[in-house]
This record gives structure tokens, C-alpha cells and sequence, in this order.
């Protein structure tokens, strides 16, 4: 039970960060992946980490999975990516890691 507390507190203040009118690039990279790390969360397990469409997101029902996905995609754009973060996805996904904790 205390690990899905912590989960949904996990997903609502990185939720405030994605969706802050200023989004802070520089917290989301230097602080979320010690976040996910603690929480257990294990990179490539989230196998649609990938995915450009939110609706697959939509149809996870594993708290586990999806915060895994969330970390392989933050560890994606902190490491390798050359564009922009694609806060949208983010926001798709821990608003569902929010919904499926609360």
C-alpha cells in the first residue's frame, strides 16, 4: 500500500513539473530518474516507451509497467534524444500512473 502512495505522489508532482506554464527541462533531467529508481521502476521493461501515440498508454492497467516506460522514455531524452522532450507523452502517462494509484 505505502509503495502506491508513493507511486501516485511520484506521479502527481512530476505532473505539476510537465505541466508548470514554464517547463523545467533541467529539474526533469538532473531529479525524475532518481525518483523512478526509487521506486523500483526498471529501464527498457516498458516496452511502448517508444510510442508516439498515447493511446496505447490509455490501455495499461500495470502501475509497474507504466512507471518503467516513463523511466526508459526519461532516460531516453536525458541521454540520447535530440529534440525537444516530448512533454505531451508525459503528461498522457503520469496523468494514467495518477489515475491507476489514486
Amino acid at each position: 500500500m505505502k509503495k502506491v502512495q508513493a507511486i501516485h505522489a511520484f506521479a502527481e508532482n512530476w505532473l505539476a513539473v510537465f505541466t508548470a506554464e514554464k517547463f523545467d527541462v533541467q529539474r526533469v533531467e538532473t531529479l525524475m530518474g532518481e525518483d523512478c529508481a526509487a521506486l523500483d521502476f526498471v529501464m527498457e521493461r516498458g516496452h511502448f516507451a517508444d510510442e508516439k501515440s498515447a493511446s496505447i498508454i490509455e490501455s495499461v492497467t500495470d502501475v509497474d509497467v507504466l512507471g518503467s516506460a516513463i523511466y526508459s522514455r526519461w532516460r531516453f531524452y536525458q541521454h540520447w534524444a535530440c529534440s525537444p522532450w516530448d512533454v505531451q507523452w508525459f503528461v498522457v502517462a503520469l496523468r494514467r500512473l495518477a489515475h491507476l494509484t489514486k
